[in-house]
């Protein structure tokens, strides 16, 4: 039987469920609606404003010291696959098992939601990040993300998830637990449960583990970033001992107007648009190469944040002028053709067909619907049959591409 839903509890916690009883295995995601993002706030007309690193502090000091010690480390004993994670806007607790599923779910829900944390912990969680700061400076794409973010953003001040080791530094008990209270409350929080499990069953647990966890309530306020369309900085660069200079192209487009469904619907259309116009079947690809503007080819990502949709679209190359205008000059034409819409729509049915050999991979999407956009369903092949090439031009024309800053990378 294969079956999905939404629930919302009466605390707030909404509950994805994908069944899938012809699996083995049970998988369960709690995500927190607090990432690096969600630095300032305000409680009762008094304003905080955070340091960057702590909502990925506090998924490290959760994981390492929780009421059942290591958490990792515990269910790694009992044979039980487990992690967390830390973005721009959540934090996600995750297990993956073959037994015990009930047992192991009361186990994440109190891990994240039963805090065990003290004075002296605080400190032993900042010696594990500040070596995972130290990898991440060898990556020379981090400061050039760190670039990015202040070219694209004049209010949203966040530079990274990790934070840097002097703001580390100065995280306290009291920072921690502020945050931790204000944030990981039940009605910021999302789990999702998928394969062999029995619906009602589950739930009537997961209501019964948060009636037996008292959280007192505090209303907080998210305080406005009030960021405008335009960018910060038309062009920004850093210099870095590498062999290979490398450009991006970053834009910035606001969709608050776009209903939930309809920015489900934009992950799909933006793919097909910048795949046909950028992969390496592209003409831009095939000029790219003949006009010797690069050997490698033209990366470009998507992703959202607070009401923007961000696109990236770049290259190993150090004829930045003739990239700026080979990029910037198909995006202002916009083509689209009906042909390459379809075998990409037919290749989203294929996919989410063969998606449903792979419960996490149905749950993984539903989540993000949930989660990304407020769209409470999840994605089904009769919606992608719905799609249309009309449709497809209108919303990709719909978007505002006046907006983007160029990001360089180059050598010493």
């Amino acid at each position: 039987m294969k079956r999905n839903k939404v629930i919302t509890l009466d605390n707030g916690l909404k509950i994805v469920i994908y069944q899938d009883n012809t699996k083995h295995s049970m998988y369960a995601e709690l995500i927190v609606n607090y990432g690096a993002i969600n630095k300032d706030f305000n409680i009762n007309d008094k304003e905080y404003h955070i340091c960057d690193g702590m909502s990925h502090f506090l998924e490290h000091l959760l994981i390492e010291h929780s009421i059942y010690g290591n958490s990792l480390q515990y269910f790694k004993k009992n044979y039980i696959e487990s992690n967390g994670l830390t973005s721009s806007r959540f934090t996600k607790f995750y297990i993956h098992t073959v037994k015990d599923f009930e047992e192991n779910l009361e186990r994440l829900i109190k891990v994240v939601n039963v805090p065990n944390f003290n004075k002296e912990d605080i400190e032993t969680t900042k010696s594990a990040i500040f070596e995972e700061i130290k990898r991440s400076q060898d990556n020379k794409f981090s400061e050039f993300n760190i670039l990015k973010n202040s070219c694209l953003f004049r209010n949203i001040n966040y530079k990274t998830v990790l934070g840097s080791e002097s703001e580390l530094s100065s995280i306290d008990y009291s920072m921690a637990k502020l945050c931790y209270d204000v944030f990981y409350q039940p009605f910021n929080q999302t789990l999702a449960i998928a394969g062999n499990i029995d619906i009602d069953k589950v739930v009537e647990l997961v209501k019964s583990i948060y009636f037996d966890i008292k959280t007192e309530k505090i209303d907080y306020k998210l305080i406005d970033f009030n960021e405008p369309d335009e960018i910060s900085k038309l062009e920004g660069s850093i210099y870095k001992d590498i062999t290979k200079e490398y450009i991006s192209i970053n834009y910035k487009i606001n969709i608050s107007n776009f209903s939930p469904k309809d920015k489900v619907n934009l992950t799909f259309y933006l793919s097909y648009f910048l795949a046909y116009n950028f992969a390496q079947t592209s003409d831009a690809y095939k000029k790219l190469i003949e006009e010797n503007i690069s050997v490698d080819r033209i990366f470009f990502d998507y992703n959202f944040i607070d009401k923007f949709l961000i696109i990236q679209i770049g290259t190993y190359t150090s004829e930045f002028d003739k990239f700026i205008i080979l990029i910037t000059n198909i995006i202002k034409s916009k083509k689209f053709n009906l042909e390459d819409f379809e075998v990409r729509r037919k290749r989203s049915i294929i996919s989410l067909i063969t998606r449903e050999d792979n419960f996490i991979n149905m749950i993984k999407p539903f989540i993000s619907n949930v989660s990304d956009f407020g769209y409470n369903y999840i994605d089904e092949i009769k919606d992608i049959e719905q799609f249309n090439f009309t449709d497809y031009k209108n919303m990709i024309s719909s978007l505002d591409f006046s907006n983007y800053c160029i990001t360089k990378m180059l050598k010493k």
